[in-house]
């Protein structure tokens, strides 16, 4: 078995084909307590090193930074993790020569140090080209530069939860060519630039499958705010404060599968809200907001619902009828617990709630 020498505070594992993962245990990277030198990584055992991850001490509270070109010599390096190192920047030159590099968790933890926020440069992902999986969970990031994924065409994961995100607007995914996808401030210019000068807006129709901005401070879901990402299967947009969704926050999604806008602040859903996804959602999360009136049609003739969470949202019975759930011919779970329902129709569930493996939850309060 070959063995490699590792750099104190690491060690490595034989991951096939020797193949190596390399774990380091640090306080911090280059603070006012330590200086870290990457480069220390022997050539033979960085010729080697697929994967790096770098834990600090989540117990001391000071900035850390990395140099420019810090992992060149890890030439081959495909996963790359940063975890509750306190950075303050973050910018392209770090991730200089990892043209390989195919997973990226970047997890500051700042939002345990509120003073500190993460600032990702506009060209951060500029030499990474090949990226598929990125975690920019638990930063404290208050923004993101315009059209800062882009360039990532490969992406398929983008987890960006646990911060301090205001407009959905800004994570550069809304399609503007889409009806009711333009600003109201722009929509209706008083006098139209030459054509010659008109600034062209980049592209940003990446392959998106999965995307997770959970635990941000969104207050309202635009119309095509996520438009451009056409390939979305999930979307996780749970524990913010949306109070507000407009009528087409959903439009061009139509292969999303699951949503989760659970624990939010939404009062109402308008009635065509699942128009593009109709032919592919099956889970829907809806617990604990405040939808105390659902629209007509809201959920009807979603054929490949198979999951519908509706629990802790003060829904009466008012607004339930035989045409509420119409359709849902795949519906196999249903949660209707901790509302105020205090009677159901049995023709309401006719032609829906599939009774091979069913599961009714109803509970008043």
């Amino acid at each position: 078995m070959t063995r490699y020498d590792a750099p104190d505070d690491c060690r490595y594992a034989l991951t096939g084909n020797q193949d190596v993962a390399l774990f380091c245990i640090l306080r911090t990277v280059n603070s006012e307590y330590d200086t870290t030198n990457f480069s220390v990584i022997s050539s033979a055992l960085s010729e080697h090193t697929v994967s790096l991850s770098i834990l600090c001490n989540d117990q001391i509270m000071a900035r850390s930074s990395l140099e420019s070109k810090s992992f060149v010599h890890l030439t081959r390096l495909r996963e790359l993790s940063l975890e509750y190192c306190k950075f303050a920047k973050f910018n392209h030159e770090m991730l200089y020569g990892l043209t390989d590099l195919r997973n990226l968790t970047l997890r500051t933890h700042n939002i345990n140090w509120p003073a500190l926020s993460l600032q990702i440069d506009a060209e951060t992902f500029l030499y990474v080209k090949n990226l598929e999986r990125l975690d920019l969970s638990q930063n404290n990031m208050w923004s993101l530069p315009e059209n800062l994924f882009c360039s990532l065409t490969a992406l398929t994961f983008l987890n960006i939860s646990g911060n301090r995100l205001q407009d959905v607007n800004d994570l550069g995914f809304r399609d503007k060519s889409l009806p009711g996808g333009k600003d109201e401030a722009t929509s209706a210019p008083t006098s139209l630039p030459s054509p010659a000068i008109v600034p062209k807006v980049p592209s940003c129709n990446l392959d998106l499958e999965s995307l997770d901005v959970s635990f941000n401070h969104f207050i309202l879901l635009p119309a095509n705010g996520f438009g451009t990402l056409k390939r979305l299967r999930h979307l996780k947009i749970s524990d913010n404060e949306i109070s507000m969704v407009a009528d087409r926050a959903l439009g061009g999604l139509k292969n999303l599968q699951i949503l989760d806008m659970s624990s939010n602040k939404i009062v109402a859903l308008p009635s065509d809200l699942f128009r593009d996804p109709a032919q592919a959602i099956q889970e829907v999360y809806l617990h604990n907001n405040s939808i105390s009136v659902l629209a007509p049609g809201l959920f009807a003739n979603l054929e490949q619902l198979q999951a519908l969470d509706l629990g802790v949202i003060q829904l009466t019975s008012t607004w339930i009828n035989r045409n509420t759930f119409a359709g849902l011919i795949r519906l196999v779970l249903l949660n209707l617990s901790n509302n105020r329902i205090t009677k159901l129709e049995p023709e309401i569930f006719f032609g829906s709630v599939h009774s091979a493996n069913s599961q009714f939850t109803l509970q008043s309060t």
